[in-house]
């Protein structure tokens, strides 16, 4: 039933804020022999069915006997429950810490991100600058850049606790908390503000530079007054997931 009423919840979010589109779904195979009305109902409603192995356990754990065997298994569960022939499989593939080469996978850590707001160290550049560049090569518009730090705010993501204002939802209340008038703020250091309650003085939230600048500049804060008004929510809740399927894709160079 969990399994039913999740998929429920997810045709929601397909038909409100992603127009209907047909996406891919990953099962195991295990799923599918013990949900196959499910998966059929996933693929009636013309969703792509990928595999992800039988138990969606780990693959280093297993000889390559025993891999080819169980996804077989999965596919074949898969394809008779969905009616569909299986196009995608993906194992999962988490590596160990012992084969992991720490030297070499340290040189793609990234030294900062204002999507996340995290920075190793203070720049020569203001952190503002270095999402703007993130952006670019990211290749999102202003109005993307502005929804997607918006809403991994309101889901309170950042490294450093800063700019969490709101409930964990993706709502606009990000943006509504931003462009509130009761407050002042003022430096603490090199990207951190406090903001004061102008009646009592009292500290109410923190925010990093790259924060407010959704509310400084002039073209950003314009976007962020669109997605602040009390009818847009579901506004900012679709671009929100238009933005993030961009980027979650934007090394699929097969979907080019």
């Amino acid at each position: 039933k969990s399994i039913l009423k999740s998929y429920e919840k997810t045709k929601v979010i397909i038909e409100k804020f992603l127009g209907n589109k047909k996406i891919t779904f990953f099962t195991t195979g295990i799923l599918a022999k013990k949900f196959p009305d499910i998966i059929k109902q996933i693929s009636l409603d013309g969703h792509e069915i990928a595999c992800h192995h039988y138990f969606h356990d780990r693959i280093y754990n297993k000889n390559q006997i025993d891999f080819a065997r169980e996804l077989d298994l999965a596919i074949n569960e898969i394809e008779k429950a969905s009616g569909q022939k299986v196009a995608v499989t993906k194992g999962r593939g988490d590596a160990t810490q012992e084969s992991t080469d720490i030297d070499s996978f340290d040189l793609l850590k990234p030294k900062a991100c204002g999507f996340r707001n995290y920075s190793e160290k203070e720049f020569a550049v203001s952190p503002e600058e270095i999402l703007l560049d993130k952006a670019q090569l990211l290749g999102l518009t202003p109005a993307e850049m502005t929804v997607l730090v918006g809403g991994m705010r309101a889901m309170k993501i950042s490294h450093t606790g800063e700019g969490v204002w709101t409930d964990g939802q993706l709502s606009n209340s990000w943006f509504k908390t931003l462009l509130a008038m009761d407050v002042e703020w003022s430096s603490t250091g090199y990207n951190s503000y406090v903001a004061k309650d102008h009646n009592t003085g009292a500290e109410v939230r923190t925010a990093s530079r790259t924060d407010l600048v959704f509310g400084s500049n002039s073209e950003l804060r314009a976007i962020a007054e669109v997605y602040a008004q009390d009818d847009n929510n579901d506004k900012f809740v679709s671009d929100f997931i238009q933005a993030w399927n961009k980027i979650m894709n934007a090394d699929r160079f097969d979907l080019k």
